[in-house]
């Protein structure tokens, strides 16, 4: 059996899942403090405090996933890792657009977690594309 896991990709997934942290800490804190200076509707108010936990539970989903799928080199767990990391790049871009304020030196922190996301969205279907293909 050749191994066809990636220690690179594992490599891009502990860099993303870092700043996914430092990423949700800081929009927990912008969160509260934009809702508590700031008037914003009922509904997008109380989204607006719950959707950096939802997205950290997502991105810590897509790391447990992506990283399973890479070492068991298993395709079911990396298209769950696949469909994971869009729902991740959907919450950046949640906060980059529809979130009630926005402040201008977010916007870059939203725009390199799409970058990176982006970038292990590539590595993963790569690599799924290689699990795919070894099957046979």
């Amino acid at each position: 059996h050749k191994v066809r896991s990636n220690v690179f990709f594992y490599f891009i997934l502990i860099l993303v899942i870092f700043w996914d942290f430092v990423i949700a800490v800081i929009s927990v804190v912008l969160q509260a403090l934009k809702l508590y200076y700031f008037y914003a509707p009922t509904s997008p108010r109380n989204f607006s405090m719950v959707a950096p936990f939802l997205w950290f539970f997502i991105c810590v989903l897509k790391f447990l996933a992506a990283k399973h799928g890479n070492k068991s080199e298993n395709i079911t767990v990396t298209l769950i890792a696949l469909v994971l990391i869009v729902g991740s790049i959907l919450m950046e871009v949640y906060f980059m657009v529809w979130q009630p304020y926005l402040w201008k030196w977010e916007f870059p922190l939203h725009i390199v977690s799409v970058v990176l996301d982006g970038i292990i969205f590539i590595f993963a279907f790569v690599l799924l594309i290689i699990f795919a293909v070894s099957r046979k």
